[in-house]
């Protein structure tokens, strides 16, 4: 019987997918239907009443009676609208419609992207912006004046706002699913979405094997039955995402398939390095499919290409390149038993491989992936993100690989990842090796990379973490919000296009921890 995460695949066997919401639906579907996660994604929980304040020349007072008046050209006016109005109303003010005061959101193509205007006096609020990822910034950025303030009062103004990076990417929120391919809306509610805008994101990692949408002329082989049906939600998922502003960014799982697969069967040469049992103990070896084989990247080039062309919508593919994910013959290649044919100090078993450095075959293939991809959706990030790539990289900082990077593709790393913290009055040093609450960056590495991306005009992104550290992982957030602060304090210093704020650890728990990324990327 086959297995239906990966055809021709036996049940009994190894499986290759592991990374997807196949097994877990059930539990995945009760989830986001769970009313203390129904509560949480809820955004104006805290919204109340607020008494009128007197009226001031420096302020547009809302008083009265007010009009929400959205541009429909807005892509999720509707949404937009109706979360104005239900802020407006549970702060005490009227909406009713043809109102003396009025709230304006309109388009105008020369915004700069991200960007908003606000033009506030007498009884008139008018954001302007070029699509509705700055929509929701506009109208987020009122929102949040009035709730600091607790009074009815948005300062008069006429200015251009503009954020200090353009992306803001967040882990999905508690109880919300994120594995592929389930991300309908049992799964994934809209109110995911609109939750994850008012904490300012414009962003959400999704996650997954990237089989679960193969439908290939070049490897039929790893064909999945239910291709077509798997892209139809994941471009509904990117649809009703957008409606919010929110665009869903794909960390994608490669294959890790048996010596016999049917695939290997028929395409020799596609099979890549035997990979590091690890605490495997089934028998038989799994491989990658090689990394620098044509006909595997013509595959991989199809794929990308395929997908982005049907869900345009998604905002990009964050592929980590180093210890896991997006797999290439040198990640994870069992080293004890390098093949005959490989030189002596080779840093993977795959005999093709082997011949070239690891940094020219990782860029080849970010580079085919990023010209698929930018095909259809020109402005998708690409963000290779070097996570744990000690293994084979020719020094510890990437730099080589840097240099390497082919046009479109964005380079991400850890603000604090791999940095020796001195504790001088405890008398111990401690290595950062992952995202740490006691070390707030930035490190040694990550400002040499940095600076090195920004000499070459690489777009720079950078992983954080907003509400927690892995020295208190299973918990919403850790009550340390100085030193959080210091984090988003020093993510700003490095001046990053975009941030992942966050791994899809515990799920976005809707924090004060979690808005502090709003405040710096809008209020430094």
């Amino acid at each position: 019987m086959d297995d239906p995460r990966c055809p021709g695949m036996k049940i009994e066997g190894m499986k290759a997918m592991l990374h997807n919401s196949l097994l877990i639906r059930d539990f995945l579907k009760a989830r986001n239907a769970d009313p203390v996660c129904i509560e949480r994604r809820a955004v104006h929980a805290r919204a109340g009443k607020m008494p009128l304040p007197n009226e001031d020349l420096d302020f547009v007072t809302l008083s009265g009676n007010w009009e929400i008046v959205v541009d429909p050209a807005i892509i999720g006016a509707r949404e937009i609208q109706l979360d104005m109005a239900d802020f407006l109303e549970k702060c005490g003010v009227s909406i009713i419609p043809g109102s003396p005061g009025k709230v304006i959101l309109s388009i105008d193509p020369s915004i700069p992207r991200g960007a908003y205007r606000i033009a506030a006096s007498g009884k008139t609020i008018a954001i302007t912006t070029r699509n509705a990822t700055g929509a929701w910034a506009g109208w987020l950025g009122v929102e949040k004046e009035i709730a600091e303030r607790r009074k009815l009062h948005v300062h008069v103004a006429d200015k251009l706002v503009q954020p200090a990076w353009q992306v803001q990417i967040s882990q999905a929120p508690f109880g919300s699913n994120f594995l592929v391919p389930d991300l309908s809306s049992e799964y994934l509610s809209d109110d995911a979405f609109r939750m994850l805008a008012h904490l300012g994101c414009n962003g959400m990692t999704i996650y997954g094997d990237w089989l679960l949408y193969v439908k290939s002329k070049i490897f039929p082989e790893l064909d999945h039955p239910d291709a077509a049906k798997n892209v139809t939600r994941l471009k509904d998922a990117a649809d009703r995402a957008e409606r919010y502003g929110i665009s869903l960014y794909y960390v994608p799982v490669s294959p890790k398939l048996p010596s016999g697969h049917p695939v290997f069967k028929a395409h020799p040469r596609a099979r890549g390095a035997r990979l590091a049992r690890g605490f495997r103990k089934e028998p038989g070896d799994l491989h990658n499919l090689c990394s620098s084989n044509d006909q595997v990247l013509a595959f991989i080039a199809e794929t990308w290409e395929s997908l982005f062309t049907a869900v345009p919508n998604l905002g990009g593919l964050i592929l980590i390149i180093g210890g896991e994910s997006y797999f290439h013959c040198f990640m994870a290649p069992d080293k004890r038993r390098l093949a005959d044919k490989t030189p002596v100090l080779s840093k993977t078993n795959c005999v093709s491989c082997s011949k070239q450095k690891p940094e020219a075959v990782v860029s080849k293939l970010l580079g085919v992936t990023a010209d698929a991809v930018h095909q259809s959706s020109p402005d998708a990030v690409i963000a290779a993100w070097p996570y744990s790539a000690s293994r084979w990289s020719a020094e510890p900082y990437q730099i080589d690989l840097i240099e390497a990077l082919p046009r479109g593709v964005s380079f991400q790393s850890e603000i604090d990842k791999d940095q020796w913290l001195h504790k001088e009055a405890a008398g111990y040093s401690k290595l950062i090796w992952d995202y740490s609450i006691d070390f707030t960056g930035p490190s040694d590495r990550v400002k040499e990379q940095a600076a090195t991306c920004h000499g070459r005009g690489v777009p720079f992104f950078v992983k954080s973490e907003t509400a927690l550290g892995l020295e208190f992982i299973h918990v919403p957030y850790v009550p340390c919000i100085d030193r959080l602060a210091e984090k988003w304090t020093n993510v700003r210093s490095l001046q990053p296009r975009g941030v992942l704020q966050s791994w899809m650890f515990f799920g976005s728990f809707n924090s004060r921890a979690e808005e502090l990324g709003w405040w710096h990327c809008w209020r430094p």
